[in-house]
Order: C-alpha cells, then structure tokens, then sequence
C-alpha cells in the first residue's frame, strides 16, 4: 500500500526518489514472472560533493532529508518524516479525546562505487501508522485502535559486466 493515512500522504518522500515505474500485467522474469503489478522505485544516491540536506514542515507533517559522502567512495542518504494529520482534526466536544492519527518513516541508504562501472547498495525503510480514536456518549462508548509497521532492507550490485550486459 503505497500512502499513509488511507492514502491522505505518499508513502514515499519525493526528496530521495530519483525514478518511478509502474508495471502492470505480464512481468518479465526479473520480477518473479507474476501477472500482477509492480510499483518499481529507485532512490537516489547521496553526493560525493559534501554534505546536504532539505528540511520541510507543513499542515501534515515534517521531513528532513541528509545526504554527503561518508569516506572515499561510499556516500549516505537519510531521510526521516513524521505525520501529524490529527492535528487538523476539530475536536467535536469538550470532554472527548482528540483523535491520534500519526505515520513515521525512515530510510537510509549506502552506497559504495567500487568501480567506475560498479555500484553496492545497502537500503533499508521503517514505517509506522497509527490511529487511535475514542469516543464515549450516555448510550455508548467507542474505541477504534488500528497500528501497522512496514520494514524492508535490501543489499544491491549493479554494475557492467561487459558493455552488451548490464
């Protein structure tokens, strides 16, 4: 499920994208050969110049992304954003609780350029969503809690073989 918050915000933070492609029907072998869809992301790669990063805050939430190099040929990229939409949300009487909508992520990627022609990766993502909403009346009493987690860490060789393989 590629958002937060019911699809409110994008699970991914356009900061650190570098291509998007979507895939439907029909994969070739590379992705197991499946009939369905894949929502194919790369990220980018952090910069051998030095370091920098972009800070961003709004209504929804707030980001911050870094990314420089590390040492010789290995550079960083770290990106953090957290979600407060509950916020915005009007409390409808005095005495109820205010809901506690909310969504974390992190992700961090390494990169090592062994070669000119040669590139390791090391990729990981965390994600936290949370909703929580009570509710109470003389007649009754309501208390929705929903939380789930997404957790991905992937270590990637991309380089060329021979110039006809890559």
């Amino acid at each position: 499920d590629p958002s937060h918050q019911g699809g409110v915000v994008s699970t991914f933070n356009d900061e650190v994208l570098n291509d998007i492609r979507v895939r439907q029907g029909g994969l070739p072998p590379v992705y197991g050969g499946r009939i369905g869809g894949i929502l194919d992301l790369s990220l980018r790669e952090g910069s051998m110049a030095g370091l920098s990063g972009v800070a961003a805050g709004g209504t929804q939430g707030s980001s911050l992304v870094l990314h420089g190099p590390v040492s010789g040929p290995v550079t960083f990229l770290l990106s953090g954003r957290t979600g407060y939409p509950d916020i915005g949300l009007p409390l409808w009487y005095a005495d109820e609780r205010r809901s506690d909508a909310h969504f974390a992520e992190l992700i961090g990627k390494l990169t090592w350029r062994s070669a000119p022609a040669d590139r390791v990766s090391l990729t990981g993502f965390f994600g936290r969503d949370g909703y929580a909403k009570a509710a109470v009346s003389p007649f009754a009493a309501l208390d929705n809690r929903i939380a789930w987690r997404n957790a991905a860490l992937s270590l990637r060789w991309a380089g060329i073989v021979v110039p006809s393989l890559f």
